[in-house]
This record gives C-alpha cells, structure tokens and sequence, in this order.
C-alpha cells in the first residue's frame, strides 16, 4: 500500500516539474492548490484547481486559457474553465467564461498584484449551480525565484 501511495504521489507531482506555475494555499478550513502549464503553442496554457473547505464541500475546476505578455510587468489571459462543485447538499457543474491579470509591481518585481473573474450562465450551469460567479484579487511575493 505505501508503495502504492508512493507511486501515486510521484505521478501526480511529474506535471508540477513542468509547471508555469503551481500554488497552495492553507487557512484553518481550507487548502487550495492550483496549477498552470507552460504554453502550449501560441500561449496556450491549461490549468487546474482544486479547493477544499471542511464546512462547505469541494470545488475542482480544470480549463484551457489563452495568456499574453502585455507588456513587461504585466500579464492577461482570457478562457474557459469547467467547474465542479461537490458538497452534503449537491454536486453540480458549470461552464465558466472569463480572465485574469497579473501585475509585478516595477519598484519591487518579486510583489505581484492579481485579480480573476468568471462566470457560468443559467444555460451554462447544471445540476442546481445557476449563474456561478468566481471573482478575486491577489496579492503575491515571490521569496524565491524556483520557489
């Protein structure tokens, strides 16, 4: 079994080796880990998510997004994603449109500041999740460069 495990962990871990970019995030409820690929093509990347709350359930979401370098210290991309949300009362799913941005401060270019939102309409939410809105901001420091 711990072998078992073992290999699991390493096939799961092998994609992160080529990552973009991969995050988690923990609070006492929470933990989030997210994932972006390198681009694929003409910037191109795919990502996914997943968010784990001990109250409200889980929340996996995996799409495909089209990224640009808008100028040196500032980065947009724009795409779709589905969504899966899976908690006591239902699982449900949507398809989501939307786009982020991400700023490096210039005085300090290890500060970034980021915000996303997406949204899923009546048409394209299912199974009792009805107009998903995902809307966030961020704020990063990058301590270490492969870090």
């Amino acid at each position: 079994m711990r072998t078992a495990l073992s290999a699991l962990g390493l096939l799961l871990a092998a994609p992160l080796t080529h990552a973009a970019d991969a995050s988690l995030a923990l609070s006492n409820k929470t933990v989030a880990v997210d994932y972006t690929s390198q681009p694929i093509g003409q910037g191109l990347e795919m990502t996914a998510g997943f968010l784990h709350h001990s109250d409200n359930g889980n929340l996996g979401s995996f799409g495909l997004q089209a990224s640009q370098q808008v100028n040196p210290g500032l980065a947009a991309s724009v795409g779709g994603k589905l969504v899966f949300i899976q908690n006591d009362v239902k699982n449900a799913w949507a398809l989501a449109l939307g786009g982020q941005v991400d700023w490096a401060v210039p005085s300090v270019p290890q500060l970034h500041v980021g915000a996303h939102a997406w949204y899923a309409p009546g048409v394209t939410s299912f199974n009792g999740a009805d107009n998903l809105h995902d809307i966030g901001a961020s704020v990063s420091y990058r301590v270490l460069n492969n870090a």
